[in-house]
């Protein structure tokens, strides 16, 4: 994570209302946020250093469902998935935001797209991402 690290990441006018999001995790409603743009935006960039300065663990979208429940544990209750708006696992999304809901942890999910748009084959995640906060 080198170059893309918290020390390297410079906020600006563009950036400023996201960064400040992130770092107020603990108000995220549900335990959840969408951070979403178009490619090149330096949405990644964001995402992992607040990784990096949370202690935050990565889960790659496409994971089992279980794997949602180590990177929870792993990284002390918070989580991001880069990605989210393309392939990934219905199932692992919803135990990740079950988790941060109900253990006060924090699902930073990272797409292109506002999560509304996102694919989802299980109508429960479709309404949980519908309602998520971006």
């Amino acid at each position: 994570m080198g170059e893309r690290s918290p020390e390297t990441l410079v906020v600006t006018e563009a950036n400023r209302d996201a960064a400040l999001l992130l770092a107020n995790w603990r108000a995220w409603p549900g335990g959840a946020l969408a951070l979403i743009g178009p490619p090149g935006a330096g949405k990644t960039h964001l995402a992992l250093a607040w990784a990096v300065e949370h202690g935050a663990k990565l889960l790659d979208p496409q994971a089992p469902a279980e794997a949602a429940i180590d990177a929870f544990e792993a990284g002390g209750g918070r989580v991001v998935v880069d990605g989210a708006d393309g392939p990934h696992d219905d199932f692992t999304l919803i135990r990740l935001l079950d988790l941060a809901r109900s253990r006060n942890g924090a699902a930073l999910l990272v797409g292109t797209v506002p999560p509304s748009r996102w694919s989802a084959q299980v109508p429960d995640l479709a309404s949980r991402l519908a309602a998520l906060a971006v």
